[in-house]
């Protein structure tokens, strides 16, 4: 067995690691390059890397561009010839990448390289910022970013203390409006009527819209409406939307008609032994309570001619009144409740 030692000098006299090509020299019995009785043989030098782990981290990670389904991240570089973003919706990025391993970047979330669990690669280069697309309106995106030197499959990356974000993408849009307060049916060309919705989570607008022959004169736009009813017959739906810059919802709709004024009758007085009484109303109009007023009484639904009056008190005498939708013609009914 042959023993030799060997130095590289990068210079005159001065011994370095060297940083270049491998060689094999030959080995023999008269040294390197000999070929005496013991043979030849080979001899492998391994050298130092001067690739190395960046010292200086990205900072001021900061967000642009927020829509409904994109974003754009900035930063400004560290000493890391590329870097790596990783981006989580929900929380925040908790994994860290692998000394060579290459982490593929794709600005469509949820499509480049994991990390862990839900976090994923948007860009993988040189550059300071990165538009990323694929998200959902309404959610808050996490961002963190990785410097690294080095080639493919030799990245030396930084852990320590990277830059991290968050943004929420636009709310999303808004849900459908719930139900519509107002008038119906209503008296011909009579203004001052007043539509009205309870707000709507998200929303930054409302639009309506009225039957043909009606005039919106206030709040367009707002959760009430001011209208002007239209003529006989002009009959239809009262309709809103809510939205927002991500989208419009669904509608909600009323049915609303225009009557004449005219005769109306409330149906026969009763006496009854029960406390719920069945009225049997003609015409158009809404039933009121008129006396006793302290005595219990619930109108189920004041508008329909045929309604029930629920929880009436035994003993007791009332008065209810039908009164026409327009031209101020009643009726009233008295109900002896036994």
């Amino acid at each position: 067995t042959n023993t030799i030692g060997l130095t590289i000098s990068t210079g005159a006299g001065a011994a370095a690691p060297y940083t270049g090509t491998n060689y094999i020299a030959g080995v023999g019995a008269g040294g390197v390059g000999g070929s005496g009785a013991g043979g030849n043989g080979l001899v492998t030098i391994t050298y130092c890397s001067s690739c190395i782990a960046p010292t200086s981290a990205a900072t001021n990670l900061t967000f642009t561009g927020v829509g409904c389904t994109s974003m754009t991240a900035n930063w400004t570089i560290g000493n890391g010839t590329n870097r790596i973003v990783v981006a989580k919706a929900g929380s925040a990025v908790t994994g860290t990448p692998t000394n060579n391993i290459t982490y593929t970047g794709n600005a469509i979330f949820g499509s480049g390289s994991v990390l862990n669990a839900g976090e994923y690669t948007v860009y993988n280069g040189n550059s300071n910022a990165v538009t990323v697309t694929g998200l959902t309106a309404g959610i808050t995106y996490y961002f963190t970013v990785f410097e690294y030197g080095c080639t493919a499959g030799s990245q030396k990356y930084l852990t320590t203390s990277p830059p991290t974000g968050s943004q929420a993408t636009n709310p999303a849009t808004p849900a459908t409006p719930g139900a519509i307060t107002g008038a119906t049916p209503q008296c011909p060309s009579v203004a001052g009527q007043i539509y009205s919705i309870a707000a709507v989570t998200n929303a930054t607008t409302y639009t309506w819209a009225v039957p043909a022959g009606w005039t919106i004169t206030a709040g367009a736009g707002t959760t009430a409406i001011t209208v002007t009813s239209g003529a006989i017959g002009n009959n239809g739906n009262i309709t809103v939307t809510a939205g927002n810059s991500c989208g419009t919802s669904a509608a909600q709709t009323l049915a609303v008609t225009v009557v004449a004024g005219g005769a109306v009758t409330g149906g026969p007085d009763q006496y009854i032994c029960v406390t719920s009484a069945t009225m049997a109303a003609t015409g158009s109009g809404n039933w009121s309570k008129i006396s006793p007023g302290a005595a219990p009484a619930t109108i189920t639904t004041p508008g329909s001619a045929t309604t029930t009056i629920t929880g009436l008190a035994i003993h007791t005498t009332y008065v209810f009144r039908w009164k026409a939708v327009c031209g101020g013609v009643y009726d009233d009914v008295v109900v002896v409740v036994q």
